[in-house]
C-alpha cells in the first residue's frame, strides 16, 4: 500500500469509479478503481491523498480510502459530508454519539412542514368560528363587530424543499 495524489476520476465502462492518481511520478499515472463501503458513493476531489493497493490479480489495483484531513467526529459518532472542487464543506449529516442527527448546523430545528401546516391551518379555521360566535354575542348585545375576513396564516417561506423525513 502506498499514499498517492488523486489527479481526477471518472466512471469507466462498468459504472466503477475510476480515479486517476499519480504514483511515483509525473511519468506513472495510474487509473485504479475506487472501494467503497456498500451503499456509499462519493467522489473525491483532486488532490485528497489516496491509499492506493495493489491487488492479488496481476495489473489490477485499487483505491481502498483517502486521508481524511477534516476529522470531526467523536467517539461512536458518524459524519457524513460533502465539499465543493476546493475542498470546502457545503453540506453535511453528522449522527451525534448523544442520539442527536444534525443537518448542516446545530443552531435551529426541523419539523415535519405539512403536520405544522395542517395543524395551523386548523387552528386559522377554529378562530374564525370564535370570532363569528364572538361577533353573534356582540351582536345580540346591541353591539357591532365584523371579523377581518382576509385573515390567514402562510408558513411557506418556512419551507426548506431540499430536505425531506417521513
Amino acid at each position: 500500500m502506498q499514499i498517492t495524489k488523486v489527479i481526477s476520476t471518472r466512471i469507466g465502462s462498468a459504472t466503477s469509479r475510476l480515479v486517476k492518481i499519480l504514483r511515483f511520478g509525473k511519468s506513472d499515472v495510474q487509473e485504479p478503481r475506487q472501494s467503497s463501503a456498500f451503499g456509499i458513493d462519493s467522489n473525491p476531489v483532486p488532490k485528497l491523498l489516496a491509499v492506493y493497493s495493489e491487488t492479488s490479480e496481476n495489473g489490477k489495483a485499487v483505491i481502498l480510502g483517502y486521508i481524511n484531513i477534516n476529522q470531526l467526529a467523536d467517539i461512536g459518532e458518524c459524519r457524513i459530508y460533502s465539499t465543493d472542487e476546493n475542498n470546502s464543506l457545503k453540506a453535511y449529516l453528522w449522527a451525534k454519539n448523544d442520539g442527536d442527527l444534525l443537518v448542516n448546523g446545530d443552531t435551529d430545528n426541523l419539523i415535519r412542514y405539512l403536520k405544522l401546516n395542517q395543524g395551523l391551518q386548523q387552528f386559522v379555521n377554529d378562530l374564525k368560528l370564535e370570532l363569528t360566535a364572538i361577533q353573534a354575542g356582540i351582536i345580540a348585545g346591541g353591539g357591532t363587530y365584523t371579523p377581518n375576513p382576509a385573515f390567514h396564516l402562510d408558513i411557506s417561506d418556512s419551507k426548506i424543499d431540499n430536505v425531506k423525513t417521513n
